[in-house]
């Protein structure tokens, strides 16, 4: 962390209190999401997958990466 940050945060303590500390607008492009979406997305991404095709084949999961995946080209 910058010091200048750390003097900056400081000065809104100091003036401010607690709530100089809280997030201030940006510049920049809006979020793309709404707060619901990406509360879903969360949600789905911490859920377990279904089905056997998002496992490793038998005895790929101890060798990765020491051997490279069948039928693939070297490099």
């Amino acid at each position: 962390m910058h010091l200048d940050t750390v003097r900056t945060w400081r000065g809104r303590f100091a003036e401010q209190g607690l709530p100089g500390l809280a997030d201030r607008c940006r510049s920049g492009r809006p979020p793309s999401f709404t707060a619901l979406q990406a509360a879903q997305v969360k949600a789905l991404a911490c859920q377990l997958p279904a089905g056997p095709r998002c496992r490793w084949p038998a005895g790929h999961a101890r060798s990765w990466p020491a051997r490279p995946w069948p039928g693939a080209s070297p490099p």
